[in-house]
């Protein structure tokens, strides 16, 4: 693995271009007849209704990556975590998501949830890794989760959760 480090700062709209970038990058892992390239007006709209934040590699001053994520009333949710193709599997996703998990941890929210599509499983597996576990509307669940049963889950999504702890 490379060894080098990456600096994680709040976004800023002059930061739209490469989180257009890295998306449309990062989504070459899907075969072509599914993927979808998106536009700037679409990460615009993301970086004005969320907290954003990118990840650079130091050594050669690149961004690579970037989550965002949406505070509501008694949880976070992650609308995207998106590594340039070719920094993926390398421990990026898990540093910049231990770095949000600080700062909600010290925000006093306890949940977040996400939404990861059903043909990812590299995804879901990721997610695992990283302690999240698979909503299943069958089973009971706590009181701070019961607005997820609420959602309209699409065919093509699995809903993810994890409780931050100290």
């Amino acid at each position: 693995m490379e060894n080098y480090r990456i600096k994680i700062y709040k976004a800023t709209e002059e930061n739209i271009d490469d989180m257009t970038f890295i998306y449309n990058d990062s989504i070459k892992i899907f075969p072509s007849e599914i993927r979808k390239n998106s536009d700037r007006s679409l990460f615009y709209g993301i970086l004005n209704s969320n907290n954003v934040y990118i990840a650079e590699r130091t050594d050669i001053s690149k961004k690579i990556g970037w989550i965002a994520y949406k505070i509501n009333q008694n949880h976070i949710f992650i609308m995207g975590l998106y590594f340039l193709h070719n920094e993926q599997r390398k421990s990026n996703g898990t540093k910049l998501l231990n770095y949000c998990f600080e700062s909600i941890w010290k925000n006093n929210y306890k949940i977040i949830t996400l939404n990861v599509l059903k043909n990812a499983p590299w995804s879901i597996e990721f997610y695992k890794r990283n302690g999240f576990t698979v909503f299943d509307q069958r089973n009971g669940c706590k009181n701070e989760l019961e607005y997820i049963k609420t959602k309209d889950i699409k065919d093509w999504e699995i809903v993810m959760y994890k409780y931050i702890s100290e």
